[in-house]
């Protein structure tokens, strides 16, 4: 079950919701009620089918780095090369 709600006077709605146990608040960008009823609509239904994942606490740069590490070695020198230029 979710829910929204505004949070302060910007007039931007958020949303709280929980994914195996643990809650997760987002904003949801919009200044209409009308679009993140909707929004909490779509969540909603992600959440009854089991498609929403729970927010990881690694930091990205850690994860970066991790992923990083693995891509070489699993990738030659120029393939690694090419895939880091993209992060």
């Amino acid at each position: 079950m979710a829910s929204i709600f505004k949070r302060g006077n910007g007039g931007v709605w958020y949303v709280k919701y929980y994914v195996n146990g643990q809650q997760v608040y987002e904003s949801l960008d919009t200044t209409s009620e009308r679009v993140a009823q909707q929004m909490k609509r779509e969540i909603e239904a992600d959440e009854t089918a089991g498609r929403l994942l729970a927010p990881s606490k690694i930091p990205l740069s850690e994860f970066l780095e991790d992923l990083c590490l693995f891509l070489s070695t699993i990738r030659t020198a120029k393939s690694y090369s090419a895939d880091v230029s993209l992060l």
